[in-house]
Parts: structure tokens; sequence; C-alpha cells
């Protein structure tokens, strides 16, 4: 590089400056894509995913709680009543789970939501068998019914939910760790580049300015030698015309 012309020079600072221009460009675009991917996850899965899951253990508690106070009802209209109330939850239920299915873009969710629908539909079962006795007035077996069958049914329909949102809580947290990361990192190299490239902008000028030092110094100098040889065979050419 020593052989280099100063113009040969500063192309080839001047190619290095733009592939680290580049470099950092591409490194930002491909972040950039990793948090847009990030983001929408967080959008479209995570947070619904979390605001619906909450929604189906609450309803699904408010269920179970007419569930019971149909158990305690005194009269025939009273069981009616809350008959209709958990008919009409669990509607709305439905409505929750089928809205939570639209977020699902990952199989271990997927199996999350099949695994409630399987407990949830256990719990259905047991439920209605409970109400069926206590509709007859059945009370010693229902109250049977409530310790064997449908407490176990919905200690498990619950967990299934828990999962659920457990899954969509731990998604959030794992998806905003990457934007976070992938920042970090992208500013990083942006900083170290900049950096870089500033240190080699000043070597850059520093050298070419030495290097124009140097071929000007060398110019004058022949420029001075001419102008003295000059000045001698204007001499010599003075003196043979005296002669002459």
């Amino acid at each position: 590089m020593k052989t280099w012309t100063i113009g040969k020079r500063i192309v080839a600072i001047g190619l290095l400056l733009i592939g680290l221009i580049l470099a950092v460009s591409a490194v930002a675009y491909l972040s950039l894509v990793s948090i847009r991917r990030s983001a929408t996850a967080i959008s479209r899965d995570d947070i619904p995913g979390l605001i619906l899951g909450d929604a189906s253990k609450v309803n699904s508690a408010e269920n179970f709680i007419n569930v019971l106070l149909a158990g305690a009802a005194s009269t025939p209209r009273e069981i009616e009543m809350y008959r209709a109330k958990i008919k009409e939850v669990s509607a709305h239920h439905a409505q929750i789970l089928a809205d939570y299915e639209k977020t699902i873009f990952q199989e271990e969710d997927r199996k999350n939501f099949e695994t409630l629908n399987v407990k949830r539909a256990a719990y259905a079962k047991a439920r209605e068998a409970f109400l069926v006795l206590v509709d007859k007035g059945d009370r010693a077996k229902a109250g049977a019914a409530l310790t064997a069958d449908l407490l176990p049914a919905y200690q498990a329909y619950a967990e299934a939910n828990n999962a659920l949102v457990e899954f969509n809580r731990k998604a959030g947290d794992a998806d905003t760790a990457k934007i976070v990361a992938k920042t970090q990192s992208t500013s990083t190299v942006v900083l170290t580049v900049s950096v870089v490239a500033l240190v080699l902008g000043a070597v850059v000028v520093v050298f070419t300015v030495r290097e124009l030092n140097r071929v000007l110094r060398e110019m004058a100098g022949n420029l001075g030698s001419n102008a003295e040889q000059v000045s001698a065979a204007a001499s010599q050419v003075s003196s043979a015309s005296q002669t002459l």
C-alpha cells in the first residue's frame, strides 16, 4: 500500500467505509425484521392470549359459583334461575374460547388449548350429572357427586386454564426479551462501526495531508532546483553574449 497513489488510497478507504455502512444497514434491517416479528407475536398472540385466557378463568369460576348456588338453592324456581345463568355463562365461555383459538400460532399453545377443551367437556359432564341430582332433590347423592366427581373435574379444568395463561405469559416475556436483546445488539454494532468509520476517516485525512505535503515539498524542491538551473543557464548565455 506504500506504493499506492493518493487517489488509490482514497478510493480504497472509501470502499471500506461504504462496506461498513452496508454492513450496518444489513444488521439494522435484520434486527428490525426480528423486532417486528416479536412485536407482531406480542400484539397478535401473547397479549390477546393473556386477556382471553384470564377471561376464560374468570368465566369458569363464575359458572362454578352458579353451579354451587344451584346446589344450595331451596326451591325449583331458584334452581331453574341458576341453570339459566349457567347456560348463559357457558355460551359466553364458548365465544371466549373461539376467540382464543384465533390467536393460536404455536404447537404448544394448540396442545394446551386442546387439553383445555377435553377438561372442559369432562367438567361439563360432571356438572350436568350434579345438576340432575339437584333437580331431583337428591341432596345426598348430589353432595357425593360434588365431592367425588365435580370438584376434581373443575380443578383439572382450572389447571388447564392456568396452563393456557402461563404459556402466554412466558411467550410474552420471551418476545419482549428478544426485542430488548436485538435493540441492544443493534445499538452496539452501529456504535462500533460508527467509531471505526470515524477513526478510518481521521486516518485517511492525516495520511492524505501528509502525502500531499510530501508531494508539494518535492515539487517545491524540484521547482527551486529547476529555477537555479535556469538562472545558471541564463548567466552562461549572458556571458557568452558579452564575449561575442
